[in-house]
Formats: C-alpha cells, structure tokens, sequence
C-alpha cells in the first residue's frame, strides 16, 4: 500500500465519524446569533453600539456572549451612511464561523421648518431709517434655528425694493435656508429647502409735524359782482427733519390742486380742506374757511328840488286848517337809482338806519329842507344821495301856520325794562336818538330800577332807541352758561327769551358758533358790548316758541311820538341763560388724558390751567401751545416755572414747544 492511499483511508474515516457525529447530535443544539440589521436616525446614540443588540452563541440551551468585535464606519460628513459590526467564533467543528450586523443611518425628518425661528416684519419710522435699517437686530436680523448633530443649514437672501412714495419704501426680503444634508438639487421633489418673505417699510416721518395753514379770512368783492381773485398763502409743513409730503387742496376754485389754494371765487362762504399726505397714508387736514362779501353799493339818484304841500289840520275846531302835517316816504325821492349787480334788492331811508323809511313834516318845516337819501341793498351796502325838498302850506288857511304857539309839540315817553329773567337789578346806560338830528337824549328820571323816563320829546319825531353806551355785565357770565348752552345745543327746551339770549351772533339760530362766541368772551372778557344787547317787546306773542325769530321784526327800537306814550321791553343780555341749567362744578372742561414726558421740564394739567416746572429754578424758556394745523394757542416766556391758563379748545391733540437751554417738543391731550 502506497502512502498515498494510506492517507485517502484516514480522511475517509475521519469523514465517516463527523458524519456520524451529527446524525447522533440534533443540529440545532449549537447555534451562532448575530443582532438584525437596524435604520438609526442620524442623530441616534452611538456611545454604545450594543444597545443595538449583541452576538452570542447556545449550546444545549448555553448562551455565551461575544464581546469583540469588528467595527466598520462608512459615514459621510453629514452622520449619514451605515456601521457594520462583525464578529467571529469557531464552531463545533473548530471551524471559523462569523455573522455581522449593519446600522443604518439615515436623517430622514431630522430638520423640520419647525426648527427654523424667522425673522419678524418690521417698521421703521423715524426721521434717517436708512441709518436705523443698517443696524438691525434680534429678531429682525437673520434666521435662527435649532442646531442638529446631522444638519448643515445655511443661509441667504436677496431684496426687492419698491417705493411706494418720496418717503416711503418696503423691502421684501426673501430668505433661503437650505440644509445641505438632506437637499438634493437634481431630485424631482427636492428635500432639506426652506423659504420665507419678511417685509420690511421704511418711513421717514417727524411725531411733531404739524400743518401750517393761513387762518380764515373775509375778502370783499368791490369791483365784480360775481367774486373777487383770492392770493392765498400756500400751507406748508413743519416739522424737525425733511419728512417728503405732498399738500393737496378740496377747493373747486382753486388754480391748483396744491398747497396753495388761490384762484377766484365767487360770493359766498367757502370751506376749503387742506391735507398733507406723508409717512405712508398718514394724513394731517386743515379746514379754512372763506367768505367772499360783496361791497359793491348801489348807485344813487335823487330828485332834486321836490316841491310838497302840508295836508291841512284843524286844531282849534273853528272849521279853518291852521296846522298841517304831511308824511314823506324816502322812496318817492328816488329818481331811478340802481344796483350794479342785477338780483339785488334796494331799500330806501332817511338815514342809514333803514327802519327810518318816512319823515314827518310840519309847518315849522314850510320851505327849503336839505335830506339825505340812503340806498341800501339786501347785503346791507349802503350809498346815498343829498337832495333838497320844498315844504309849501296852499291849503292851510291860518296864518300862524308855522309857529309853535300854535300847537304843543312836546311829549313824554316812559320806557319799562326787565331782562330775560322779568327783572332788572340795575339799568343799564340807555339813550334815545333823534334820527332827524342824530341828537342822543338823555333820560329824565328814572323812577325806578327798571323805567326810563324821557321828557320834553319833540312830537311826531322819529326816535330810536341807542344802546350802544349800555356796559356788559361780565360778572353775570361764567362757565355755567357755557353748560346751560351746550344742554341747548343738546335738545333741552327752553324759554324762548332764554333762547334769544343764547343767540350770541344774532344769526336768529343757536349752534356751535354761538358756543364758542360765549366761551371766548368767558376768557377774555374785552369784547365790546354793543352787539351783545338785543331789545324785544314785552308783549310779544310767539307762534313758535322753538323758533321765536320768526316773530321779530326791526322795527322794535324805532318809535315815532305823537303823544304821551309808555312802552316795555325785555332788555336782553346775550350769554346770560336761565340759571336752572347751571352746573355745579368749573373744573370739567379740561381733562388731562396724557402729557408726553419731557427731559429736564415736567409738564402737567391742573383743572384748566397748564403748569411747566424747569428742574433749573433760574432757567428762562419760552412756552408755545399749537394745534395741529400750525396755530399758536399760548406763546409765554417763563423763568423756571409758571401756570399758564388754557383757552377753550377743542377735544384732541395739541403740540407744545420748551425753548430753553434745549429745545423739547411734546404732545398733549385734552378732553373737554
């Protein structure tokens, strides 16, 4: 036997009792175990590997832990890849056996918009945006995000401007972020991109700007019927830095529809609204108010040398005309006068007083009379012509025609007054006027506080009655009839007297304006008085008592004497309002709601007075209060503190400049 067969026979038998070996052992009965194949997210805990699983063989219900093994890393920059573990272990057989296990990693929904914090919209007003926009900050400067292990965000943006005006721009800035560990450019639906729009406006604006508008005003057409061409200053915006704007006007008439609102305009009242656009839409609106008036008089022709015969009187009874008397009307002195404008309507007098329509003549005027004729038109423009009338007495039989032994020309005249309330305290200074010789007559006696006696009158004489000498009663107004007047405004029925005292114009209605002619009168108590007294019969009889001007008339304070007479009136002085509706309290009518503070001064409202303190107690400063139109309410020089009362204004915002060592603007607000 060859060694080579010898060798063939040992590995036969060597195969033959393996064989045997496992036809008699269960082939389960040792088995190597290796932990299954897992997908991580990237961002998993790899400290430990083995909390993954570990390897281990059983022998008959034996388990025996592998501890080694092999690692293999193959991982990108981003976490993202696969770790392979592998062990190894002979076998029963004394084989070497292995089995491995691959980590899968993957970042699938690691980075999520909910990560990323964006930045907010912002606004910027202020008088240099542009200054504030380089400087911007948390939260407006950039994107923030939540830092991940597996995640590389980045990110970038680029601007759109549009300019909405000269002071107005927005910035639409569209960020991106892209996470470059999940993003795929070339991938139909690319993952790991993110976008967003933040808006940004840029405004440059002044919180002290305020419109400066020329107050109202009255111009008087004295050439055209039809208007007159108003120059008008433009209105323009102050402010402490340039704010852009643009004026515009509402008028209808004006040249431009600017800042200046000049052009012609016709007879009328004008209400024309100015607004100064800036800041985006914000706006400033001032009202002015133009009254166009015509004064163009009428044109005056007279008859010249008219000749009038007395109507004859009997005095004596004897059936022989020894006095006459003839009534002239200034209307049949006229010889065609005219009105240039057509549409006007012409009134004809004896004076400028145009209730003096007729003239008594008797024989003490028999011959030669210089009159005057007045023209006036229903705008109240007046002109007049001088003429001479011829007085004759051919049908008066006595001789004594003439001559005031004749028949006594003298009367008395009684005037009773009471006020709004049916008393008079103290009568006020009243005169009689003869309107032929506008000589004042004083009165005689004043029996009591509330009749004027007035004797020795010429009789059939024309007579008014004068009070422009009457002195206005301050002390009977306060801020109570402010109140009284504003329950009238309200709806509150009154006396209709009361109601007449509440007309402070004498536009025959009571509003607004009346309101505000009370409340500056209360304050400045200078106005002249001759305007605030209105006469009215004591017998007069109102068809409507909410509306009693319908029942006036101006005749009331014209009397022509032909005897003896009394007469009574309501001597009304406006503002005065039945005390009923008086209130109790004087400090309502100013509120203070909010006062900007202001470094270095402290500013604070007491009741309706304004008080400024300097922390320097010798500083000198001045103290202006403006509305929001540009108008200058209170302009005071002050060394380290002063009270300056408020005047009546209303409800809203109010500017207030402190020029001393520095300048403060600030605002105030005041409720009434």
């Amino acid at each position: 036997m060859t060694k080579t067969m010898h060798t063939m026979k040992i590995k036969s038998l060597l195969a033959s009792l393996v064989f045997c070996y496992f036809s008699i052992s269960p082939v389960f009965a040792w088995q190597f175990i290796c932990p299954g194949d897992i997908t991580l997210p990237c961002d998993a805990d790899l400290h430990d590997l083995n909390l993954y699983g570990k390897s281990y063989t059983e022998h008959n219900g034996y388990k025996s832990w592998l501890h080694d093994c092999k690692v293999v890393y193959n991982l990108n920059d981003c976490g993202v890849g696969t770790i392979t573990r592998t062990w190894g272990v002979e076998d029963t057989l004394w084989r070497w056996v292995t089995c491995s296990q691959v980590i899968t990693l993957t970042n699938v929904n690691v980075f999520t918009p909910k990560d990323i914090y964006w930045p907010d919209h912002l606004t910027i007003e202020s008088c240099d945006p542009d200054a504030d926009f380089k400087n911007l900050a948390k939260p407006y400067d950039h994107p923030y995000f939540t830092k991940k292990v597996c995640t590389r965000p980045m990110y970038t943006y680029s601007d759109s401007w549009f300019q909405v005006d000269s002071g107005c721009r927005k910035l639409l800035r569209e960020w991106k972020l892209i996470d470059w560990c999940t993003y795929d450019p070339f991938s139909p639906a690319p993952r790991g991109i993110f976008t967003y729009t933040q808006i940004i406006k840029l405004i440059t604006n002044d919180p002290a700007i305020h419109l400066v508008v020329k107050k109202d005003t009255t111009v008087f057409a004295t050439t055209d019927c039809k208007g007159v061409y108003l120059k008008y200053d433009s209105a323009k915006i102050e402010s402490q830095c340039r704010v852009p704007h643009r004026i515009i006007n509402t008028s209808q008439y004006s040249d431009k529809k600017e800042a200046d609102i000049s052009g012609y305009y016709p007879i009328g009242m004008h209400k024309v609204e100015l607004i100064a656009e800036y800041a985006c839409g914000k706006e400033i609106k001032c009202i002015v108010t133009i009254n166009v008036v015509q004064k163009i008089p009428p044109v005056p022709y007279c008859l010249d040398g008219a000749i009038i015969d007395l109507m004859p009187i009997d005095t004596d009874g004897d059936g022989k005309a020894d006095e006459g008397m003839i009534e002239v009307n200034a209307r049949d002195l006229d010889k065609s006068s005219y009105h240039p404008c057509p549409g006007r309507k012409l009134k004809f007098s004896f004076s400028s007083d145009t209730s003096q329509k007729t003239k008594i003549y008797t024989c003490d005027d028999v011959g030669e009379n210089q009159v005057e004729i007045w023209i006036t038109d229903d705008l109240g423009n007046q002109s007049f012509c001088k003429t001479k009338i011829e007085i004759q007495r051919n049908m008066i039989d006595s001789m004594d025609c003439g001559k005031t032994t004749v028949i006594d020309n003298h009367v008395d005249l009684s005037l009773k007054m009471k006020d709004q309330f049916g008393k008079m305290e103290k009568m006020p200074h009243v005169f009689l006027m003869e309107n032929s010789t506008n000589q004042k007559m004083v009165c005689t006696s004043n029996s009591t506080k509330q009749e004027l006696i007035f004797e020795n009158l010429k009789k059939t004489e024309n007579y008014s009655i004068d009070l422009s000498e009457c002195e206005f009663d301050f002390n009977k107004l306060d801020i109570r009839d402010v109140s009284a007047l504003k329950n009238i405004l309200a709806g509150k029925s009154v006396d209709p007297i009361v109601l007449l005292a509440a007309d402070m114009n004498l536009d025959n209605r009571v509003d607004k304006s009346d309101l505000d002619i009370l409340s500056n009168l209360i304050l400045s108590k200078n106005k002249t008085s001759n305007d605030l007294w209105q006469l009215i019969p004591s017998d007069i009889i109102f068809t409507n008592p909410s509306n009693p001007w319908l029942d006036l008339n101006s005749s009331y304070k014209n009397i022509h004497l032909i005897g003896n007479e009394t007469r009574s009136y309501y001597l009304i002085q406006k503002g005065n309002i039945d005390p009923k509706f008086h209130l109790p309290s004087v400090n309502d009518d100013f509120v203070e709601v909010d006062v900007n503070p202001s470094p270095g001064y402290e500013v604070s409202i007491v009741q309706n007075r304004i008080s400024i303190n300097s922390k320097n107690e010798l500083e000198q400063f001045n103290f202006e209060l403006i509305d929001l139109c540009g108008k200058k309410l209170i302009k005071s020089i002050c060394t380290g503190n002063c009270e300056i009362e408020i005047p009546k204004v209303q409800e809203g915002v109010y500017l207030y400049r402190i020029t001393g060592t520095t300048q403060i603007d600030g605002k105030i607000f005041l409720l009434n």
